[in-house]
C-alpha cells in the first residue's frame, strides 16, 4: 500500500509538471488560456456560443447568455477555427469573465492573442488592459477612455504598402510592468512597438470581458483565435516561445526588421526552428507545420495570408483537424518562407540558372524562391504554389517541370540538384490551373535538421511563361495616342494585339504587332493610333503565343487634346470672314454659323482648306459661333460681327 501511494503521488506530480502549455514553459501563474479549437460550447459552424472554457486550469471561463453570444467559425485562420465577435451594433457580442481574471493592484502581467480579419475597434481583454485596434495604431486605454496614451508603431505599420492590421492575421503581445508607473510594452507580429506610460491606470479586477470594453464602449469586429494571459511579465525567451506557438498555428509571419535574432522561431525546448537572419531576404510569408506535444501543437497544414503558398502533410483538407497526416515523434517542424519574387519566369531569374544538370536542360525558371528549414522532421511534405497570370497558366505541362534544390539560394554557382516526375526520388508534380502541387518532398531533397532553397524551372518554351512585361504606357505625341511597352523576356511570343474602347468595357481589335518569339533581352515596342478618337480612349494590350494561348497584359487610357483645327480671320469682322481648316480635318466638312440662341444663320459644305463666309448687311452685329463638322470631328469657335 505504501509503495502504491508513493507511485500515485509520483504520477500526479509528473503529470502536473508536464502539462501542455503554449511555449512549453507551463501554466503556472497563467490566468487565462482560451482557444477556438477547445472548450467551446459548440463546434458547429455559425452556432452561437454560450461558453468558452479556460484551458489554463484557473477556471476563468467565458460565459454569455441571450442575444450577446459570439459565433463559432469552423475555418477562421490558417485552417483553424475562430470565434466571430461582432461588436459594431447592438447587442455587442462578447464573453463575460470572472472578476479577478486579470491581476489588479498594479501587478505585472502579460497578454498575448491572435485575431483575424479585424476591421474596426477591438477591445479584446477589458479591465486592466484595453487593446484598441484602429486603422493604423495601437492604443492603450486607461480607465476606459481617460488619459489615453497612443503608441504609433514604427513607420505606422498599417500603411498601403504594409497593411499589417486591418483584415489581416495579427499577433499582439503586451507586457504590463507595474514598476514603470503603468508602463506597457507592445509587440505586433513580435516587433517591439515601444512602451507607453499612463498616469491613470485601471487596476480594477472587475467587469472583465472578451470582445468588449469594460464600460461597454469599444468592441471587437473580427475573429479571435486564441488568448493567453499570464499574471507576470514574460521573460524575453518565454515570450518568443509563446509567439512562435501562436505564429505557427495561425500562419503569422513574425517581424524580423530588428535584425539579429528578431523574428526567430523557437520551439518549447529552445531549438531555433527558423533563423530569420539566415537568408533574411526569404523572411516573407513565413509559415510552418509541426508537432510539439508539450505545447499541444499539431499543425499539419498551413498557408500564407495571400494563399499563394501552402505547405501540408498527406492531402490538403478544409481544416487542420481533418488532415490525417502524421509526424513521427513528439517534436518536429518544417518551416518555409520566400523571397517575394514573381510567381513566373523573368529575365533576372533566367539569368540565375544552373547548367550541366543531368536531364535538366532548363529553359526558364520562376523568380520566386523558397527557403525551407527541417527540424527533427523526417516526414515528406507537399507544397502548393499559385502561378501568376503571366505564367501561361493554361499551358503548364508537368513533364516539363523541374524542382531545383540549392544549398545557398544562388542557383548559378553550383550546389543545385534537379528533380522531376519519375526520377526515383519520390517527387511528383500535379497541376490544377493555376496551382502547381509538388508532393513527396523528402529528406532526399532537403536533409533533416538542415536548410535548403528551392524554386521551379521548366525545360520547355511553353511552360511556364510566355512574356515578362516590365513597362506599358499610353501617351500623346503630336496630338496622336502612342502606346509603348517593354518586355524583359519573351517565350513562344507570336504577336501583340492592340484593342480600343470608348468606355473601357467593350473593346475592338484595331492593330497587331509582331512579337520576338523567344528572347532573353529587353525589347521595346511602340504603336501610334493615326485614327484616334476625340474623347478619352482606352487601349488594351493582348499577347498571343504560337500555340494560340493568350494573355491580357493591361489597359491604359489617354486623351489627346487637339489644337484648334480652324483659323478664322478677320475676327471681329464686318460683313464676311474666312475659315481656314487645319490639315488634320477630313473632307467634306460642313460649316455652320449660329447666333447666341443657337439658331442657324448660315450653312455650307466645303471641299478645300479655306472658305469665305459672307454675312448680309441686314444681319445684326453681335456674337456668333462657327461650327465645323466632319465624320470624326466637331469644333466650335466664337466670332464677333461689328458695324
Amino acid at each position: 500500500m505504501k509503495k502504491y501511494c508513493t507511485l500515485l503521488i509520483f504520477l500526479i506530480a509528473y503529470t502536473m509538471s508536464n502539462a501542455q502549455s503554449p511555449g512549453g514553459f507551463g501554466t503556472t501563474n497563467m490566468s487565462l488560456w482560451v482557444k477556438a479549437d477547445a472548450g467551446t460550447s459548440s463546434t458547429t459552424n455559425g452556432a452561437s456560443l454560450s461558453s468558452w472554457a479556460d484551458q489554463s486550469g484557473s477556471g476563468n471561463n467565458g460565459t454569455q447568455t441571450g442575444t450577446l453570444q459570439p459565433t463559432y467559425q469552423t475555418v477562421s485562420t490558417n485552417y483553424n477555427p475562430g470565434i466571430d465577435i461582432v461588436g459594431n451594433s447592438a447587442p455587442k457580442q462578447h464573453f463575460l469573465l470572472p472578476d479577478a481574471t486579470l491581476p489588479g493592484g498594479g501587478s505585472d502581467y502579460t497578454v498575448l492573442y491572435v485575431a483575424n480579419n479585424v476591421t474596426n475597434t477591438g477591445f479584446v481583454i477589458a479591465a486592466g488592459l484595453n487593446i484598441d485596434l484602429r486603422a493604423n495604431r495601437f492604443r492603450v486605454d486607461a480607465n476606459g477612455g481617460t488619459n489615453n496614451s497612443w503608441n504609433n508603431l514604427a513607420s505606422d505599420l498599417e500603411t498601403p504598402a504594409n497593411p499589417v492590421i486591418a483584415g489581416k492575421r495579427v499577433l499582439y503581445s503586451n507586457n504590463f510592468n507595474s514598476a514603470g508607473s503603468g508602463s506597457r510594452t507592445t509587440f505586433l507580429q513580435a516587433l517591439d512597438a515601444g512602451s507607453v506610460t499612463s498616469a491613470a491606470i485601471n487596476t480594477s479586477t472587475s467587469n472583465n470581458k472578451i470582445g468588449l470594453r469594460e464600460d461597454g464602449g469599444g468592441a471587437l469586429i473580427g475573429d479571435i483565435n486564441e488568448i493567453l494571459v499570464y499574471s507576470y511579465s514574460l521573460s524575453a525567451l518565454n515570450q518568443v516561445k509563446a509567439e512562435t506557438y501562436l505564429a505557427i498555428k495561425y500562419g503569422v509571419t513574425l517581424d524580423n526588421s530588428g535584425g539579429g535574432t528578431q523574428g526567430d522561431y523557437l520551439s518549447g525546448t529552445g531549438l531555433t526552428i527558423w533563423d530569420a537572419s539566415n537568408g533574411a531576404s526569404y523572411h516573407n510569408n513565413v509559415i510552418g507545420i509541426g508537432r510539439e506535444d508539450d505545447q499541444d501543437l499539431y499543425q499539419k497544414q498551413s498557408h500564407s495570408s495571400n494563399d499563394t503558398t501552402r505547405i501540408y502533410l498527406n492531402t490538403l483538407q478544409a481544416t487542420n483537424d481533418a488532415n490525417v497526416g502524421t509526424f513521427g515523434g513528439t517534436l518536429s517542424y518544417i518551416m518555409v518562407g520566400d523571397n517575394q519574387g514573381a510567381m513566373k519566369a523573368t529575365a533576372a531569374a533566367n539569368a540565375e540558372m544552373p547548367t550541366g544538370l543531368t536531364s535538366c536542360t532548363l529553359n526558364t525558371r520562376l523568380e520566386r524562391e523558397w527557403k525551407v528549414t527541417r527540424s527533427i522532421a523526417g516526414r515528406s511534405f507537399s507544397l502548393d504554389l499559385t502561378l501568376e497570370s503571366g505564367a501561361n497558366q493554361t499551358a503548364v505541362d508537368t513533364s516539363h517541370i523541374r524542382l531545383l534544390v540549392d544549398d545557398d539560394g544562388d542557383f548559378s554557382n553550383g550546389g543545385t540538384v534537379c528533380y522531376y516526375n519519375g526520377d526515383g526520388s519520390g517527387v511528383q508534380f500535379e497541376y490544377n490551373n493555376p496551382v502547381l502541387t509538388i508532393s513527396g518532398i523528402r529528406t532526399t531533397h532537403i536533409a533533416n535538421n538542415t536548410t535548403g532553397f528551392l524554386t521551379v524551372a521548366s525545360i520547355s518554351e511553353i511552360t511556364p511563361l510566355p512574356v515578362s512585361l516590365v513597362a506599358y504606357e499610353a501617351t500623346c505625341q503630336e496630338e496622336s495616342p502612342v502606346l509603348s511597352w517593354t518586355t524583359a523576356s519573351e517565350i513562344n511570343n507570336n504577336y501583340f494585339t492592340i484593342e480600343r474602347s470608348e468606355d473601357g468595357i467593350s473593346f475592338e481589335s484595331i492593330a497587331t504587332v509582331a512579337g520576338k518569339g523567344k528572347s532573353n533581352t529587353t525589347n521595346n515596342y511602340s504603336w501610334t493610333d493615326d485614327n484616334a478618337l476625340e474623347s478619352t480612349t482606352y487601349y488594351r494590350l493582348k499577347q498571343t503565343d504560337f500555340n494560340g494561348a493568350f494573355e491580357l497584359l493591361g489597359t491604359r487610357s489617354v486623351v489627346c487634346e487637339h489644337s484648334s483645327n480652324i483659323l478664322i480671320y478677320p475676327n471681329p469682322f464686318e460683313n464676311n470672314f474666312t475659315v481656314e481648316l487645319s490639315k488634320s480635318i477630313s473632307y467634306p466638312a460642313t460649316i455652320e454659323v449660329l447666333d447666341y440662341l443657337g439658331r442657324k444663320v448660315s450653312e455650307q459644305l466645303i471641299e478645300s482648306a479655306a472658305a469665305e463666309i459672307v454675312f448680309g448687311k441686314n444681319i445684326p452685329e453681335g456674337t456668333y459661333f462657327v461650327k465645323v463638322i466632319t465624320e470624326t470631328t466637331q469644333v466650335v469657335e466664337r466670332v464677333v460681327k461689328v458695324k
